[in-house]
């Protein structure tokens, strides 16, 4: 593969790009971990973290799959808390990350309008399309705060926080 499909994992077929994201982030995730520990990996690593550049949403996170049509009206918190984490572990390994990757999970929690009054509460979104928030009360809301909350660590809010608060609050209390 060339451009920025060279860094895709898995051959897709249809609409889809065969890989989920989910996938995707991870291993790129451990692609950079490994470049950062001994050097190895560093061209398929900047090559996955190039890919999931191109994949991101318009609205600033990562979804599922990316259809043969670029479309990237969907976000989903979990699947952007793991390639958002493939950034932060390839910027400290040193490689290159398109600074979007850092500004989009900041705009989607705030459209998502992710608060210590959410997330204290223990509502938490899972997804936004077209603009419109997608509410969860399904399970596995635990892992969706602990997501959030590393997101929100590693783009530099406070511990002291009330969004961060709100996420303690839910998680002694749960």
């Amino acid at each position: 593969k060339d451009g920025p499909e060279a860094g895709r994992w898995g051959e897709g077929t249809g609409n889809w790009t065969g890989v989920s994201h989910y996938s995707q982030g991870i291993a790129a995730m451990g692609a950079a971990e490994s470049f950062g520990m001994d050097g190895s990996h560093q061209a398929m690593a900047q090559l996955a973290l190039d890919y999931l550049a191109h994949v991101q949403s318009v609205d600033g996170g990562w979804n599922y799959y990316t259809d043969r049509f670029r479309n990237l009206t969907r976000s989903d918190v979990s699947i952007t808390g793991w390639c958002f984490m493939a950034a932060v572990k390839g910027r400290i390994a040193g490689l290159k990350v398109d600074p979007v990757m850092f500004e989009g999970p900041k705009r989607l929690i705030k459209a998502m309008g992710i608060d210590e009054r959410v997330l204290d509460q223990g509502r938490i979104f899972y997804s936004i399309e077209n603009g419109e928030i997608r509410d969860t009360l399904m399970y596995g809301r635990e892992a969706l705060h602990g997501i959030v909350a590393l997101t929100l660590i590693h783009l530099g809010t406070p511990i002291e926080s009330p969004s961060l608060q709100g996420t303690a609050t839910y998680f002694r209390t749960h």
